[in-house]
């Protein structure tokens, strides 16, 4: 389309199709294509033709595209680094993408490749690192800092001053009060309520949020 930048989908699934959307509210982007092992992936019914598999990003510069959006979701967040670094080695860029239905405070920061979903709310002084997803309704109060990579899941709550490392998963409607600290490559279960400060590499679950177990630092290769 005349005027907009043309961008590549990585992935085909169905969070790749909520990265449509978003691409589609901010009348910025056109998506030319996607990438997938699975040509008949989810973004083919919305008539976004495969491109091919991760192998031809490397030669999307050359074909003039500049701009790639990861449409890869999941709990693996580690591959998600792995494949964020490797798009940005070709030299590729990897905006990031803010639903229009998102309320984000203007003295919030969210960097590049961060994705903030429909109804997501983020606060003043926040940080979003690179590779972020802030998923549907979910809220990221005053003064967070979400590390690289991490996902906030679905209606889920950091409460203000939150600091969650690297890789982290949040699943959905889990809530962390105020000022706790989420070391980096956690997993706090869905629904539950952390009320102390969690180390990492710790994978907790309930109300109060309790340890279930350790994750070696590979649990999400």
């Amino acid at each position: 389309m005349k005027g907009l930048l043309p961008i590549v989908i990585v992935g085909g699934g169905g969070h790749a199709t909520v990265v449509m959307d978003i691409i589609n509210s901010t009348s910025k982007y056109n998506i030319i294509g996607f990438t997938d092992r699975d040509p008949k992936a989810h973004l083919s019914g919305y008539g976004i033709p495969c491109l091919g598999d991760d192998a031809i990003l490397a030669d999307l510069p050359r074909r003039g595209v500049l701009h790639v959006a990861i449409g890869v979701g999941g709990f693996n967040n580690r591959r998600r680094q792995v494949l964020y670094e490797r798009i940005i080695d070709f030299g590729l860029g990897v905006p990031s993408l803010i639903h229009k239905g998102a309320t984000v405070s203007p003295f919030a920061v969210v960097r590049e490749g961060a994705v903030v979903m429909a109804g997501a709310i983020v606060g003043p002084g926040t940080q979003i690192a690179p590779n972020v997803i802030v998923n549907t309704g979910a809220v990221v109060d005053h003064h967070c800092v979400v590390g690289h990579s991490t996902l906030v899941g679905p209606a889920a709550t950091l409460c203000g001053g939150v600091r969650v490392g690297e890789r982290s998963f949040i699943g959905a409607r889990a809530c962390v009060v105020q000022y706790k600290n989420v070391g980096e490559d956690c997993v706090i279960g869905a629904g539950s309520v952390v009320l102390t400060d969690v180390a990492q590499g710790q994978t907790v679950v309930g109300n109060p949020a309790r340890v279930l177990r350790w994750n070696s630092g590979d649990d999400q290769m």
